[in-house]
């Protein structure tokens, strides 16, 4: 479950292991939003989904923003989907606040590099192989705010449609 507190800039979950930024929090604060909330400061914005080619987006990348933090109280949740802090407008660069033995990992999809030439004299296939993307995640584990683990799963930037 996900809930928002404008005042206290929060976005609490709780009572769910597996989190998708896009879909249960960013998708869930638009809503939110738009129910009468516009009276409090920007939560989060997206980044990625550009084409970069060959049908291939970039990964997605959700920023929170005007010191809005994601709230963890005794449990462990695994985050998915590049969540970040805008630097510029918070307070930490730590999107989460941990408490009573919480714990958080924050899965972050390493960048995409697609070469569009294939001047090697491969083949467009053999190119794609080579050349193929690492969507390999890297796992930041935290508990209370300590960092515990390493690396993660592959993971899809966009989530479940």
């Amino acid at each position: 479950m996900v809930s928002f507190d404008g005042i206290q800039k929060q976005i609490a979950v709780s009572g769910v292991t597996d989190v998708d930024i896009q879909s249960d929090i960013y998708s869930a604060w638009k809503r939110w939003v738009q129910s009468g909330n516009t009276k409090y400061l920007q939560a989060m914005r997206p980044s990625g989904g550009d084409s970069i080619g060959g049908g291939q987006t970039s990964p997605a990348f959700f920023f929170l923003m005007n010191d809005w933090k994601v709230y963890v109280d005794g449990e462990y949740i695994r985050f998915k989907n590049n969540l970040f802090c805008e630097e510029d407008s918070n307070l930490t660069t730590d999107p989460f606040i941990i408490v009573n033995n919480g714990g958080v990992s924050n899965d972050i999809a390493k960048v995409p590099v697609v070469i569009q030439s294939t001047g090697s004299g491969l083949s467009t296939e053999e190119h794609n192989k080579l050349f193929a993307l690492d969507t390999e995640a890297v796992d930041i584990a935290k508990v209370n705010g300590t960092v515990v683990s390493g690396v993660g799963s592959a993971v899809d930037p966009w989530g479940p449609a």
